[in-house]
């Protein structure tokens, strides 16, 4: 969880800049592009949680994480020629990505303790993705003093402001990388 909520935490943030300040979209239309990678998620986590009762979770969850990575990816390539529809269709794969990753991940970790143990378990991975969140972040404020110096969003060129969203999202892409590595060695659960 920590490693894939570092990894995916800061899209929206990104995103929502790069839509409004490139695409030049208002807010509004930016939160409806930017709404279909958590719609997917919601309609398919459920269906994914299921599956991986059913199959070991590790597969889909490294799949899931293998998906966030070519999602990140992509979006590292976005420039203020890129098409809505592409947008849209690199969130929609991150939807599906981080779909088939949380659902999968929690039934790892819950089926990996003792039912007097779930409040504690369930906390710590609440606790994990906060710390993911927050370090995401950090990385995005890193990239945005190195490239903007004491300029703001609005003061820093397209250019200035597209190369700092590059080499955001391909740190995200590496860090990434190494969650797949994790999902797929951590090995199966134990059904009871």
């Amino acid at each position: 969880a920590l490693i894939n909520y570092t990894a995916t935490s800061a899209i929206v943030f990104f995103l929502s800049l790069y839509l409004q300040k490139i695409q030049g979209l208002s807010p509004r239309d930016a939160g409806a592009v930017i709404i279909a990678q958590p719609v997917m998620m919601a309609l398919f986590s459920p269906v994914v949680g299921r599956l991986s009762d059913k199959i070991q979770p590790r597969y889909f969850a490294t799949l899931g994480m293998a998906m966030c990575s070519a999602g990140l990816f992509a979006m590292s390539f976005f420039t203020a020629a890129t098409p809505l529809w592409l947008i849209v269709s690199i969130l929609i794969w991150e939807g599906l990505g981080f779909a088939f990753f949380s659902s999968p991940n929690m039934n790892t970790i819950m089926s990996s303790v003792d039912k007097s143990r779930y409040g504690q378990a369930s906390g710590t991975a609440s606790s994990m993705r906060i710390f993911g969140q927050i370090a995401g972040m950090t990385i995005v404020t890193f990239f945005f003093a190195f490239y903007f110096g004491s300029n703001t969003v609005t003061e820093v060129t397209d250019t200035v402001f597209l190369t700092a969203m590059k080499w955001g999202f391909i740190t995200f892409t590496l860090i990434s990388l190494v969650g797949i590595y994790f999902s797929f060695t951590r090995g199966n659960v134990e059904r009871q």
